[in-house]
């Protein structure tokens, strides 16, 4: 009997199986796309570090560069700013401690600029996306995705002329670098360095240089509502530069308080609180206290260092002036020019439109330094410093004549005879000088000829000496003009060769200093931006300028210098050249060929 064959019974697919070998399906297919994926990821990573990333430079370059820094010029008591130098085709920024910026400026800069700073890796994802999607749909780069740390590494370590390129390998690099710059340094050392780079306008590199031009104080003094204006600043610091625009600038604060309520820093009472504190810019112009000695401390400190030293370098320079002096000075000079004094009218209704004034400490330092009526006045060229400037020095010049003399043996009784008197030179050229009142005066001793400024005896001496001498005599005490022996002659008895304000000081500080000659200081002490000192103001040894003799004969020339009854003669009673309070002044004037200039320089012996 045959079997009965058996027949299989193919079991139905119901609904759950089939979705479940679909289920099982995608995810072999989404493991496998994902793995392919992955790797894809990794080629492209390798693809574009070896196309755009095998050439940047070192993270540490960024702890290695120092920002460049502005030199700081004081006045002696080393607090008293008098200028800041700046250098004319770069940036002015003080380095400060990240512990000495205000809490508040640090998270308002956090808030607006990236939000996610201390959480991302150095860039930030969202954002690039956000940025990715908004170029796209207006077909060009419309919106950037720069963190803190990208723009740091883009303004330290991109070369300058990338730094303003606008394309993806740009950013593509500039991330890589910011990727490895995050894990190199913490968060507070990159924030730290960013608010000592980023530009604020007006030449502000930095969040003190900042605080200093629109504030007028360091930044460590700001409060809140100025630290949220600045933080807006760096988006764009012409569009909301709030000396020109300053509700462009008070709508951006809007915005960065938005920011800091929107991340939890601020609520909105306090937000709504800071915007309402009024601030109070500073004037936009930069003064500048004793412009011609700060410009002269200047070309002393570009000789000495260099210009990019001193312009970059961050130097503390304090400086020998007392503002006090200086003001004082300075008022004198604009009195007696422009506005009248001790009841007279001003000098310059004699069409006598200028001055100058320079006062030196008994060490030789000097206390102020006026080189002109009016620092800012074209019309009399006011910037140019005229104690720096040769001019003739007329009679001015007379006591080194006779100190010359007085080493040769002549004392202050030597007699001179004052009558016509003709020098003959060695070309046959005759000379015949006059005196001041076209009158002889007959037999003087070399007292009252120094003290009367009579010019014929003066001529005389200076026969006697002998002008190369006298000429070695100058250069001994200070004069550093005296360097074209064609204009050599006896005429120079009468000051008709050009010297500085500043060198005849220094001969007649000498003289008070019994024949000791020092230099002229105007620079007390010198340090780097790091504190190192440069330079603590040591000084040379004096030297003594009149030879042996030197403390009698400058003992002599000051005592002559300070014979009020000896000018009497020509001066009379109660001149000006006497002191109200009875001190004595060693003091001799001068006036130059046709009546250009008038000096009078002198002592307190």
């Amino acid at each position: 009997m045959a079997k009965r064959a058996k027949t299989r019974h193919k079991r139905r697919t119901t609904p759950i199986d089939f979705v479940w070998r679909l289920f099982l399906a995608l995810i072999q297919i989404c493991l496998l796309l994902g793995l392919l994926g992955v790797a894809a990821a990794g080629v492209g990573a390798v693809w574009l570090y070896r196309t755009y990333a095998t050439d940047l430079p070192e993270p540490s370059e960024i702890g290695r560069r120092r920002p460049a820094e502005t030199t700081k010029i004081y006045a002696r008591d080393g607090t008293t700013l008098l200028y800041e130098l700046v250098d004319p085709n770069g940036q002015r920024r003080t380095v400060v401690a990240f512990n000495d910026i205000p809490q508040t400026l640090k998270n308002a800069t956090v808030a607006v600029e990236d939000a996610s700073f201390y959480q991302n890796p150095g860039v930030d994802a969202r954002a690039i996306a956000r940025a990715f999607v908004q170029n796209q749909r207006s077909a060009a780069v419309v919106s950037g995705a720069s963190t803190i740390t990208q723009q740091l590494v883009r303004n330290i370590l991109l070369p300058l002329e990338e730094r303003s390129e606008v394309s993806l390998e740009r950013k593509i690099r500039e991330a890589f670098l910011a990727f490895r710059v995050s894990r190199e340094y913490s968060k507070d050392q990159i924030l730290g360095r960013y608010l000592n780079e980023v530009y604020y306008g007006h030449q502000a590199y930095g969040v003190e240089a900042a605080a200093q031009i629109f504030f007028g104080k360091p930044v460590a003094q700001l409060n809140d509502a100025e630290a949220t204006l600045i933080a807006g600043l760096p988006q764009s610091p012409t569009t909301y530069d709030p000396f020109i625009n300053y509700d462009a600038a008070k709508a951006r604060q809007r915005i960065v308080l938005d920011q800091m309520v929107k991340t939890g820093i601020l609520d909105r009472d306090q937000a709504t609180t800071i915007y309402q504190t009024p601030v109070r810019l500073v004037a936009e112009r930069i003064d500048i206290a004793a412009p011609h000695f700060v410009y002269y401390v200047r070309q002393q400190l570009e000789e000495r260092y260099g210009p990019d030293v001193i312009y970059r370098g961050g130097l503390r320079v304090v400086t020998s002036l007392d503002l006090s002096w200086q003001i004082k000075a300075e008022q004198i000079v604009r009195q007696h020019i422009i506005e009248g004094a001790n009841g007279q009218p001003p000098l310059r209704s004699r069409n006598a439109t200028n001055a100058a004034a320079l006062v030196l400490s008994p060490s030789n330092e000097v206390l102020a330094m006026v080189g002109s009526a009016d620092f800012n006045d074209r019309a009399i060229n006011g910037q140019v410093n005229v104690t720096l400037a040769e001019r003739q020095p007329g009679s001015a010049l007379k006591p080194i004549i006779y100190a010359a003399a007085l080493r040769k043996g002549w004392t202050p009784a030597t007699v001179l005879w004052d009558e016509r008197t003709e020098f003959r030179s060695a070309d046959g050229a005759v000379y015949a000088p006059n005196n001041y009142d076209n009158a002889f005066h007959g037999p003087q001793r070399v007292r009252m000829a120094l003290a009367n400024s009579l010019n014929i005896p003066a001529v005389q001496t200076l026969d006697f000496v002998g002008v190369e001498t006298f000429v070695q005599q100058s250069h001994d005490l200070g004069i550093t003009t005296f360097t074209d022996p064609s204009r050599f002659g006896l005429s120079m008895a009468l000051g008709s060769n050009e010297v500085r304000l500043l060198d005849l000081a220094n001969v007649y500080s000498t003289f008070r200093d019994s024949g000791s000659l020092r230099p002229t200081v105007s620079i007390l002490r010198v340090t780097d931006s790091r504190g190192a000192v440069l330079d603590n103001g040591a000084r040379t040894q004096p030297r003594q300028a009149l030879g042996p003799q030197g403390q009698q004969i400058a003992y002599l020339i000051s005592d002559m210098l300070s014979d009020n009854q000896a000018r009497w003669y020509m001066f009379g009673r109660d001149n000006v050249m006497e002191l109200p309070d009875g001190r004595p002044a060693a003091v001799k004037t001068g006036t130059s060929n046709e009546w250009k200039d008038a000096w009078a320089v002198g002592y307190t012996p």
